[in-house]
């Protein structure tokens, strides 16, 4: 046996081929490897870096979505308390704390900042009819109150009240109309009351033609009919009371005159060709119902 074989061999010493290892690098058995270390380290740093940019950048998106969605609620809010006070007709107030809302740098990136500015514009809309419709319901309430003092308020109602609700049409909507309806009370009062003299004019005439042109000629119906079209347009409690107490003298003609036409007539074709004539003229009375009851008891 070789003894050289069981031997360890030396680092310099060449093996069976003749061949030498090569020289271990300086400081230890792995090398030196601050190199490698160092690679790494700068490597790492850079990738530290560029997560903390990215999620950096993340966070800055984040908080700015964040920061949009908290100005439109905010912005919300202020427009909800405007509105509040636009119906309780503070309109003034209304549209100077949205405007103040429109200039706030926080809701620079709102959603809502086009629809508070249309909703602003409504406000001035609304402030200057407002405006327009205190000077046109004035300007009516200085003539009707002078008109009234002087004494040619009555004679102007019908025209004062045609006006009124013109105007109040108009101007609904806005404050100031609490003055028509005030006036309005008192358009209808004189309006009665002219209503009222107007036909008490007239009403010696009315009967005097009705008694000539339809009772003398024994038409009841048309009496009856043309006291009605009368009495129609006057909302007068007395006018009624003696258009009724008329009524009552007109049926009770009617019905007098009724009872003697059935009782006469006769029998015959030519009885019930008479009584079917005459029925238009009792129309509407009691006249109407006894010459009917007859008529039923006249077959042919």
């Amino acid at each position: 046996m070789n003894s050289n074989r069981l031997r360890p061999r030396r680092l310099d010493e060449p093996d069976r081929f003749g061949r030498r290892r090569a020289p271990a690098p300086p400081g230890g058995q792995g090398g030196d490897r601050t190199g490698l270390y160092v690679g790494m380290g700068v490597g790492a740093v850079v990738l530290v870096l560029a997560l903390a940019y990215a999620m950096s950048s993340s966070t800055e998106k984040s908080e700015a979505g964040g920061s949009d969605r908290r100005a439109d609620l905010a912005l919300k809010a202020d427009m909800e308390a405007a509105q509040k006070l636009a119906e309780n007709r503070k309109l003034a107030e209304a549209l100077s704390a949205l405007e103040a809302a429109i200039q706030n740098p926080s809701y620079r990136n709102s959603n809502l900042l086009s629809k508070a500015r249309i909703q602003a514009d409504q406000y001035r809309k609304q402030i200057f009819f407002e405006r327009e419709a205190a000077e046109a319901i004035a300007e009516f309430d200085h003539r009707i109150d002078a008109s009234k003092k002087n004494g040619t308020a009555m004679k102007q109602a019908d025209a004062f009240w045609r006006e009124c609700n013109q105007l109040r049409e108009k101007y609904r909507s806005t404050a100031n109309v609490v003055v028509l309806d005030r006036w309005m009370a008192d358009l209808d009062r004189w309006r009665g009351t002219n209503a009222q003299g107007a036909w008490q004019d007239d009403y010696n005439q009315i009967k005097a033609r009705i008694q000539k042109q339809h009772l003398d000629t024994g038409n009841y119906s048309q009496a009856v009919k043309e006291w009605r079209q009368f009495a129609q347009p006057f909302d007068s409690t007395d006018l009624k009371a003696r258009v009724e107490s008329e009524m009552i003298v007109i049926n009770q003609k009617a019905k007098e005159e009724a009872t003697k036409l059935v009782q006469g007539v006769g029998t015959g074709p030519k009885a019930k060709a008479d009584l079917e004539a005459a029925l238009e003229r009792f129309m509407e009375t009691e006249g109407q119902q006894i010459i009917a009851s007859k008529l039923k008891t006249m077959n042919f």
